[in-house]
This record gives structure tokens, sequence and C-alpha cells, in this order.
């Protein structure tokens, strides 16, 4: 109650601001550099048109926590349509104490926001690169080999039967399937499921479980039932991909 009678400070009210939203990875890192460091840097360009382009780029030193490694991000504007956004800010000493009951000892209305901006990364090599590295590492083995001391007996062989293993597939690690199917598609564009069998070796069932992961099926003519990378994770350009089309 006490604090739903604390006065707010409007001097700033009719001040205008953008609302920009960020990807989590980007934001996580902003809250852990200190009060006060350079996290972006922000070009504002027209193109022949008249038409204004807004691009920010993270400060090189923040690009390990940022998922996807992308240090350019182009920001799209959309509509704030009936509605009406107020930048509330606290103050105090003991700021980071509010997650306690805390409320700050000032509020202050620093401006309204007039222009929503989306922030999204440029899919240029870097990125690819980057985001291919995060799928791979996420798949890595999270256990570690620990020396024992007590000895522990050998394994007991057992000879295979040849019978049965001789045309049964089995499942690879995941890290090595990943890289295989990265490796097809950076020699072509498009894959059947069955080719994409015989390259991994690995079971159907387990590889369409993978490949639902980073590709998209065609369910459309001239490349229906056919697989190919997502768009985030192509080493290709849109306009490439539109020449190839235009030419079958």
């Amino acid at each position: 109650m006490e604090n739903s009678k604390k006065k707010i400070d409007v001097t700033d009210l009719n001040k205008e601001m953008w609302l920009i939203k960020v990807p989590r990875s980007v934001a996580q890192q902003w809250e852990k550099v200190p009060s006060g460091t350079e996290v972006m840097t922000m070009k504002v360009t027209k193109t022949d048109n008249g038409k204004q382009e807004n691009a920010f780029y993270l400060n090189p030193d923040l690009l390990d926590g940022v998922l996807g490694g992308g240090s350019e991000y182009k920001l799209h504007p959309t509509e704030l349509v009936d509605k009406k956004i107020a930048i509330l800010s606290e103050t105090g000493k003991d700021i980071k104490k509010r997650c306690n009951g805390f409320r700050g000892e000032k509020l202050v209305m620093k401006g309204h926001a007039n222009t929503k901006l989306i922030c999204k990364p440029v899919f240029d090599e870097t990125y690819i690169k980057c985001k291919k590295k995060d799928i791979i590492t996420a798949y890595l083995p999270k256990q570690t080999t620990q020396v024992i001391e007590v000895p522990v007996p050998p394994p007991v062989y057992q000879k295979p039967n040849r019978k049965l293993d001789r045309n049964r597939k089995y499942r690879a690690d995941k890290y090595d399937v990943m890289e295989t199917i990265f490796e097809a598609f950076e020699k072509q564009q498009f894959y059947s499921l069955k080719d994409l069998a015989k390259i991994t070796a690995q079971p159907v069932i387990y590889l369409k479980e993978l490949l639902n992961e980073v590709c998209d099926y065609n369910l459309n003519h001239p490349n229906k039932n056919l697989w190919e990378l997502k768009k985030e994770y192509r080493h290709y350009t849109e306009i490439e991909e539109l020449s190839e089309h235009d030419s079958d």
C-alpha cells in the first residue's frame, strides 16, 4: 500500500523513445556486463528510394556469450497500433533488492515508445558458421571420464552374431551424424531421404529425427519429397536460390 501512494516523476513523459526487442541470448549477455559498458553501436542509413534502414553491431567483447555469434543485426520496425507504452524507471542504491519487495526510492517516467523495432540477425557466412557450431556443441557429451583407483575387471568379449549384424544399422553419435549431414548439404541443396540414409548409414527413423531439427521437407514442386537445410543453416543466399529455380 505504501508503494501505491508513491509519487511518479512525469517530467519526461512526452519524450519519444524506441522499444527494441532483442534475442534472449543478447539480452542475457547485456545483463552480465557492468553498468556503463558500451554494448552496441547503431548505424542509420537511407536507401536510394529514401527508405531508412537501421542496424546495430554488438560489442566484439560480448560475442562469446551470444548464441549464433553474429555481430550484425537489422532492426525491423513494426507499428504500435492503439497501444501506449510508457517507460518507467526505478532509482535507488538498493535497486537490486526489488525482487525481495523493494520498489526503489523514486519512480521516474523516462518517456513513451513511439516505435517498436524487432532485432533480427543478418544471415551472413559468419552467422551460419557460428549457428552450425552451436548446434553441434549442443550434442557433445556432458559426461566426463574419471580415473578410479579400484581395478575393474575387463569386460567379457562376446562374439557378435554375424547373421544378425550383417544388414543391421546402428545409431551413431548425434555429433558425428550432424557433421555428416552438414557436409553433404555443402555439396548440393536437395536430397531424398533414401540418399541421406546411404550417406549417413543410419536407420531411417533416427535419421528423420535429426533432419527435422535442421532441415525442411518440401511438399510442393519442383523439389517435392526432398530435404533441404532450414533457412538459418543454408550457406547460399536467397538470390542464388531464386536463380536456381529460374534456371529450372
